[in-house]
């Protein structure tokens, strides 16, 4: 019988900066809760750093989920300000 399993396989995700940026925006504007226009999206590789002004804690968590929902991201900043 099989006595032991090791995994070595390492998954890295191949997503482009500009397709990753696109893919969230889409998200914010398909969200009927979150008003995106004074959101700024950057990306480097996975990782999305998010920025500007929010009208509600609600609105920046959301942000936040509809970042972290968007293919290939491996990590979310968030920098929004309750305003």
């Amino acid at each position: 019988g099989v006595a032991g399993v090791r995994n070595t396989i390492t998954i890295k995700p191949t997503v482009s900066t500009v397709g990753l940026k696109s893919a969230i925006s889409a998200a914010f504007v398909r969200s009927a809760r979150l008003e995106g226009k004074d959101i700024t999206v950057t990306a480097d590789s996975g990782s999305v750093t998010l920025e500007g002004t929010v009208h509600s804690p609600f609105e920046s968590r959301q942000a936040s989920s509809a970042a972290w929902s968007a293919p290939g991201v491996t990590g979310v900043t968030n920098r929004l300000v309750v305003n």
